[in-house]
């Protein structure tokens, strides 16, 4: 649950900054896409080392 939250919140800031620097949304998108990517990643290797 915790997790979930933070990741939440990750994904707002992150939403937030981008907007606030002016970047493009798509460019937004594919960014958002590679953090999730990039948590799935690591949550499944640590999952499956333990």
């Amino acid at each position: 649950m915790l997790r979930t939250l933070i990741g939440a919140l990750l994904l707002t800031m992150i939403t937030n900054a981008f907007n606030l620097i002016g970047i493009d949304l798509y460019v937004q998108y594919v960014f958002k896409g590679l953090v999730i990517l990039a948590a799935v990643g690591f949550d499944s290797f640590y999952k499956a080392r333990s």
